[in-house]
């Protein structure tokens, strides 16, 4: 199976885009390459790409001829998982990304790292252009084969997508929030007033209040492990998942 993104390449300046040894120092960057190349020129590292990458090409009929000659990068990920991974530019304005391997979870957890180094790492200097991941799409094709078992959506605003995952929590926690503050004010204006806490008008707004600030905290916190669980683990939103998840 295979797992497929397209990289948007940035401008350097008003005029011009990131040129191909530009563009793979950031991938390098990563320690996606290897080592053992490191001496060569950028002509003699295509040349050992073409030669690694020749036996892929029959796994991907989707791949068109004419793109064969556009592989920019080819590299075995430096982890247990082996996945083999390749860039292909065709043009100034996007690469795209391939990754190859039998298992789905390991396809699926290999391709949020690489998705999740690529996006990130403009945060760690200023000088470094923002990569990112045309109209935030991923997706995995079976083996010798052009279509989908699963679509990806990278996960851009965590807030954003805890609120489509958990909602009805949100909206709990934000009525439930404002009538507490409601509820307190009243009260507060009651006690101004001397009115008897045995009132029953009292105790009934006492008692709502106790209720509203319980489903504050319950929503609120049910919510907020939704946003963390999101923002710490969650690179790709995965669905219409129609395999087996086997080679």
């Amino acid at each position: 199976m295979r797992a497929i993104f397209t990289v948007l390449i940035p401008k350097k300046d008003s005029l011009h885009y990131l040129s191909n040894e530009e563009f793979l120092s950031l991938i390098r960057q990563q320690g996606w390459d290897d080592n053992a190349l490191a001496n060569l020129s950028e002509e003699e590292k295509t040349k050992v790409y073409h030669e690694r990458a020749a036996d892929l090409w029959d796994l991907m009929p989707e791949v068109a001829q004419e793109e064969k000659d556009f592989l920019v990068f080819y590299s075995r990920l430096n982890n247990n998982n082996q996945i083999r991974f390749i860039v292909t530019r065709q043009n100034d304005l996007f690469a795209k990304f391939r990754l190859l391997h039998p298992a789905l979870d390991k396809l699926q957890e290999s391709t949020e790292g690489i998705i999740n180094c690529l996006i990130h790492q403009s945060n760690d200097s200023t000088r470094t252009p923002a990569l990112s991941i045309d109209k935030q799409y991923v997706e995995i094709l079976e083996k010798n084969e052009t279509h989908k078992i699963i679509e990806g959506r990278v996960v851009i605003d965590a807030m954003k997508e805890a609120k489509s995952k958990n909602g009805k929590n949100f909206k709990i926690a934000v009525v439930s929030g404002i009538a507490f503050i409601v509820l307190l004010v009243l009260l507060g204006m009651l006690n101004q007033a001397n009115m008897d806490h045995d009132n029953l008008l009292f105790s009934t707004i006492e008692r709502l209040n106790t209720v509203a600030i319980t489903s504050f905290i319950v929503s609120a916190f049910d919510f907020w492990q939704t946003y963390k669980n999101i923002k710490s683990k969650m690179t790709i939103a995965w669905t219409v998942s129609t395999g087996s998840g086997k080679d």
